[in-house]
């Protein structure tokens, strides 16, 4: 290698150096620019009791997906290679799911949320539409399979 070519490569280093110097230095002036109003100055315990007690939230909303790979072997319904997208959102007392597939078109449902208290020794039924075959907890599929996540 000749020193023409060490020296060549050693610049194509510095200037490489320098221009992402220069791309730090104008991303940390940007990130610490206040252009936008601040909030006033109180204590922490102030602050935190203030934004408690701000507007209630009117929903919540998330983009979902449903692959084959959560579950293996899990569902029935969606295939390897599709899948499924969604959104769903909880408000005013009520939950909405909108599932898109190409296998099942699209899926529109609400249902009505409600809140329950349990006490120790309460009873629940859950209820699987084909969910048993996962295994979960390194257990064979099946209900044993299904105690040890309801365990969890």
């Amino acid at each position: 290698m000749s020193k023409r070519t060490s020296s060549v490569r050693l610049a194509g280093w510095l200037g490489l150096f320098v221009i992402l110097s220069a791309a730090l230095a104008v991303t940390a002036f940007a990130l610490t620019r206040s252009d936008g109003p601040k909030p006033p100055k109180r204590p922490l315990a102030a602050a935190i009791r203030s934004s408690f007690a701000g507007k209630p939230v009117m929903g919540v909303s998330a983009d979902l997906a449903i692959t084959q790979h959560l579950l293996p072997g899990a569902s029935t319904l969606v295939s390897q290679s599709m899948g499924a997208t969604g959104h769903v959102w909880a408000t005013h007392g009520s939950v909405h799911l909108q599932l898109r597939s190409s296998q099942l078109g699209v899926v529109d449902a609400t249902f009505p949320a409600h809140t329950y208290i349990l006490k120790p020794g309460d009873k629940v039924l859950l209820y699987s539409d084909g969910i048993d075959t996962g295994s979960f907890e390194e257990q064979p599929s099946g209900s044993a399979s299904l105690l040890a996540c309801a365990a969890r």
